[in-house]
């Protein structure tokens, strides 16, 4: 996890806390993170495109919309769902739909 006033070199966005959340508005990604519940939460607006993460984590009671996690998905962005105590709930990844990926399936 990255430190408060440091870069992100990992590529992963923790969100956490009653209320996080991800949406859509003006077609760009909204990250609300309620990490602290006694100060204000934080709020990140991005193009999906130019997001700088690979995988959001959320753990705690938020909501994700489902434009968010369609508009992630097509643009091969991962949502991970943990528990209190960290263990993976939930996967959400986009589905493959190349030709290669279909002949090696069947294959």
């Amino acid at each position: 996890m990255t430190q408060k006033d440091q870069k992100n070199h990992y590529n992963v966005k923790f969100l956490k806390g009653y209320g996080h959340s991800i949406s859509v508005k003006d077609s760009k990604l909204i990250l609300k993170n309620n990490y602290d519940p006694f100060s204000k939460s934080t709020t990140e607006k991005w193009f999906v495109k130019n997001m700088p993460y690979e995988k959001i984590v959320l753990q705690g009671k938020g909501y994700v919309s489902t434009e968010a996690l369609s508009l992630s998905s097509q643009n091969n962005r991962n949502v991970i769902l943990v528990d209190n105590h960290g263990k993976p709930v939930t996967f959400m990844n986009g589905m493959m739909d190349s030709q290669t990926a279909i002949k090696y399936r069947k294959a």
